[in-house]
């Protein structure tokens, strides 16, 4: 493990294939002192003894972790999370409850984080997420999967937030008024993207379009319909806009889309896809007439959602 680490190591990935499924702090120590520019590291498919945490004490140069296919102890993130110099966390496939996590982010942390990515944070109540979200006033990023946000708590996290760029979460509870109550908030946002959106309309289309004049992207996958209205607003609002995309839902506006493209000739990626047999054969013909838009691959990550509208 020690001839891992050098000097001009910027970042650093360890997996159960490197060391077994428990690593530990004795394993990490060389690592972090022989690699004085460490910036990130990357834990995949481990266990770590309650050491590694410690072991990163003291090492300010550390922006960015990442534990995926994490197998705990829960214990380490809050340590982890005390790294001063830490901007980006992201914690995926974890096998610890929601009630841990939260637990863990309700503690007092020294936080400057900018980007947080969370899998699984569960339902919360507003008080909860409001005492969580106004430690994260820097940030810029954030990306929640799996959970289940009121519109009071929505409204809360742009006011806790303001300085988010790129927003990204699965919700079924998700609302247009709610959209509405949290985008008034955040007028610096470029980024968007919801999934499981079984409750949007064009009304919440609308609002994000009337309340982020700076949207770049935005995809909404699970849509209830959108109509002509909520597509014309972003037409008309946004005009850096980039990517669209409304995937997987009920009747969408082509009327829209098409004045959308022509108004702003300046968006290169546009994802329409549907189950149902006609409209399915009326995107195709969208496609057709608009050759200058291409499709964009599906993606979680939030990192590329941001670098498509760049």
């Amino acid at each position: 493990m020690s001839s891992i680490g050098h000097k001009g190591l910027e970042t650093v990935r360890i997996t159960a294939y490197d060391v077994g499924s428990i690593l530990t702090g004795t394993e990490i120590l060389p690592i972090l002192k022989s690699s004085p520019n460490l910036k990130t590291f990357v834990f995949d498919g481990l266990q770590t003894h309650q050491d590694v945490a410690l072991s990163f004490a003291g090492q300010p140069q550390l922006s960015k972790v990442k534990l995926l296919n994490w197998k705990g102890p829960s214990s380490t993130i809050g340590s982890l999370i005390n790294c001063k110099g830490l901007k980006e966390l992201v914690i995926d496939y974890h096998a610890f409850s929601s009630n841990e996590i939260k637990a863990i982010l309700l503690e007092e942390h020294p936080w400057d984080l900018q980007r947080l990515e969370l899998k699984g944070l569960g339902p919360s109540n507003d008080g909860e997420l409001n005492a969580i979200t106004k430690r994260l006033r820097n940030l810029e990023c954030l990306r929640v999967s799996l959970t289940e946000i009121s519109e009071e708590g929505m409204e809360m996290l742009g006011i806790n937030c303001p300085n988010l760029k790129t927003l990204q979460f699965s919700n079924r509870d998700l609302t247009d008024s709610g959209l509405d109550r949290l985008t008034q908030h955040l007028p610096n946002l470029e980024t968007i993207s919801f999934n499981l959106a079984y409750n949007i309309t064009e009304e919440g289309v609308a609002a994000i379009a009337r309340n982020c004049e700076k949207l770049r992207f935005i995809q909404i996958v699970h849509y209830k319909e959108i109509e002509k209205s909520g597509i014309d607003a972003l037409a008309e609002n946004c005009p850096d806009l980039k990517v669209v995309g409304f995937s997987y839902g009920g009747p969408i506006s082509l009327d829209g889309m098409c004045h959308l493209v022509e108004r702003r000739p300046q968006l290169r990626h546009v994802k329409l896809c549907s189950t149902d047999k006609i409209l399915k054969k009326q995107i195709e013909t969208f496609y057709l007439q608009f050759p200058q838009v291409s499709k964009f691959p599906y993606t979680s990550s939030a990192k590329k959602l941001h670098n498509l509208a760049v």
